[in-house]
């Protein structure tokens, strides 16, 4: 009988704790939407989600650049490749009309 009691009150103190604990974490969310409507919170998340736009702009930028100088030296390797082996082929040539 006291178990059966017991199994009973566990399952109320848990819906209990669980109830409490959703009722806390909407007063927890409307504190942060009080704070977050303040003006000067408000500017300070605006300036920093511009700062942060425009470090993600500056970071891309540079990464873009780094990338088109790469593509440059690429295209430069495989211009000398191209010579190099057009010589090679010269080369390659006027020694099978010599034999």
């Amino acid at each position: 009988m006291r178990a059966t009691c017991m199994l009973k009150n566990s399952g109320i103190l848990h819906a209990f704790r669980s109830w409490s604990d959703m009722i806390d974490e909407r007063r927890q969310l409307r504190s942060a939407a009080a704070r977050l409507r303040s003006p000067a919170l408000s500017h300070a998340m605006r300036s920093w989600h511009r700062l942060a736009a425009e470090e993600i702009r500056q970071a891309a930028l540079s990464q873009m650049s780094s990338l088109k100088q790469r593509l440059q030296q690429a295209e430069h390797d495989k211009q000398q490749l191209q010579i190099e082996m057009a010589s090679r082929d010269e080369a390659h040539a006027r020694q099978v009309q010599l034999l």
